[in-house]
């Protein structure tokens, strides 16, 4: 999953939420008679500065994350959440800025994460 937050991030606006991206999953369960439950969960590096471990660090900026939201609230790693098979959550990143830390600097940035969903 490739989430595009543009060209022209001001470093200076992280902090306020603005930088809000979808992101799209594609989730498609085959009708079945059987009883299981789908659970969606993810991982990455943590960034130090989130206690609830919903944000993955940059690897430019130790300063800077992205954050995970399900249904608009933050959604922490590791730690599978049951979703309906049929309809997908809605799932977003936001950037944040740990703002006990110095400025952002201007650049390019990237943060890797993994999204699974599996079933029980």
């Amino acid at each position: 999953i490739y989430v595009d937050f543009g060209d022209k991030v001001g470093v200076k606006k992280v902090a306020s939420g603005r930088y809000r991206q979808p992101v799209a999953l594609n989730i498609q369960c085959e009708s079945s008679e059987l009883s299981w439950q789908l659970l969606l969960s993810w991982s990455g590096t943590p960034a130090s500065f989130d206690p609830i471990r919903s944000t993955i660090v940059t690897e430019e900026q130790a300063a800077l994350g992205v954050q995970l939201l399900l249904d608009d609230k933050p959604f922490p790693m590791d730690e599978p959440v049951p979703i309906n098979g049929q309809t997908s959550p809605r799932l977003e990143a936001v950037l944040v800025h740990d703002q006990s830390e110095a400025q952002l600097q201007e650049g390019s940035f990237s943060a890797k994460g993994t999204i699974k969903a599996e079933y029980q």
